[in-house]
């Protein structure tokens, strides 16, 4: 019983707010970004520009690029804290400058 208790502990949100202090600048050349204190249940994604870039979201587990256009914000919501890190990039020449907010 104490096992199942602790389980749903985990998987509660804290509302722990880990943002990014500087932003995040893309290039072509690919970033990884972890949570320092744990992974997330949620994470938000502002791209300032100036251009375009994409996302993925547990790099070892998707396939799927997502693109995140200049001044949208990309929203990523888990049931659980299982958000381990995300991966950046831009086309070859580009740059983007991105505000990055994880949740715990």
């Amino acid at each position: 019983m104490k096992q199942l208790l602790t389980l749903e502990e985990n998987r509660q949100p804290i509302g722990a707010i880990e943002p990014q202090k500087e932003p995040l600048t893309v290039t072509s050349e690919q970033r990884l970004l972890r949570p320092s204190q744990g992974p997330w249940f949620e994470v938000s994604i502002v791209n300032d520009g100036p251009n375009d870039c994409q996302v993925l979201v547990n790099s070892s587990k998707s396939l799927e690029w997502h693109t995140v256009r200049k001044d949208e914000t990309y929203r990523v919501s888990m049931s659980s804290p299982i958000i381990k890190d995300v991966l950046f990039r831009c086309a070859k020449g580009e740059t983007a400058d991105l505000r990055v907010v994880g949740t715990r």
